[in-house]
């Protein structure tokens, strides 16, 4: 696997919560053609409902994963992302 080369020299400052809200912002983006990156309308069908549903899915387990912690971590915002629950509402 690639990131098994990276692993050693990377740091991870930021808690995971707030990885997959970057990465679902980052998706937003990429299928609102708003980037760098604006090839999203040229995929076919099934690629861009594989793209929706990855989406779907980092928000899910992201808010899901959010509630658990609220639940069951004495200081858990160290664990949260620094944005509010809002931008983990948004769907497609």
């Amino acid at each position: 696997m690639i990131i098994e080369d990276q692993k050693t020299r990377r740091r991870w400052r930021q808690p995971l919560s707030k990885h997959i809200a970057l990465m679902a912002e980052h998706l937003e983006v990429f299928v609102a053609a708003r980037g760098q990156c604006r090839h999203f309308d040229r995929f076919g069908a099934d690629l861009m409902r594989k793209t929706f549903k990855l989406y779907r899915n980092l928000n899910d387990f992201n808010r899901d994963y959010v509630s658990w912690i609220r639940a069951n971590v004495q200081e858990c915002d160290r664990f949260l992302p620094d944005n509010d629950d809002s931008k983990l509402e948004k769907q497609f």
